[in-house]
């Protein structure tokens, strides 16, 4: 018979709410993807973090709702971190959280919905063959309770000449899909 794990509630909150990903979560307390949904829920049953703490991640494994159901492209979380940049104003960024061929999430960029951006991706990590520059429209908006960042989400409208394949390798190598 096993002894039952036991995870430092403050730590794991204190890490939640600090921005750490999931993956690096499941790492550092030695869990799986399933168990680390068993513990959120408990502690948003212990009102201990906001449902909306619990909604942001991992999303592949929680009840889909009838949209994310009916997307045509699977989400792509990224598992490590992708800057991206306006590209008229070079000091605005902001970090991708994730990513498919016709759309993206965006932290740290103020933005307005109907709003048209083009933007140029970069990683320290992942390196580009050619530059990335995609032009978006904002489909929506909101902040994040526990940072204040605002979050958006951008439909894309075009890549840069030559970035398609750059965008599907990107895709393809740095992130995790909706379905495992």
């Amino acid at each position: 018979m096993s002894i039952p794990r036991r995870i430092d509630t403050h730590a794991i909150i204190t890490d939640i709410r600090s921005g750490m990903g999931d993956i690096a979560i499941m790492e550092k307390y030695l869990i799986s993807a399933d168990e680390l949904m068993a513990i959120l829920h408990k502690l948003e049953r212990a009102k201990a973090i906001e449902k909306t703490e619990v909604e942001r991640r991992m999303p592949s494994l929680r009840e889909k709702s009838d949209a994310v159901q009916l997307r045509s492209v699977p989400r792509n979380y990224i598992f490590m971190t992708v800057h991206i940049h306006d590209a008229k104003d070079p000091k605005l960024g902001g970090v991708l959280n994730d990513i498919s061929a016709k759309g993206l999430q965006v932290i740290g960029i103020d933005t307005q919905v109907g709003e048209i951006r083009t933007f140029f991706v970069r990683s320290d990590v992942f390196k580009l063959e050619t530059a990335l520059g995609l032009e978006a429209v904002c489909r929506w908006v909101q902040t994040d309770e526990n940072s204040g960042k605002p979050v958006a989400g951008f439909e894309i409208r075009r890549v840069s000449k030559g970035a398609k394949e750059e965008l599907l390798r990107l895709i393809q190598e740095l992130t995790i899909g909706e379905s495992f």
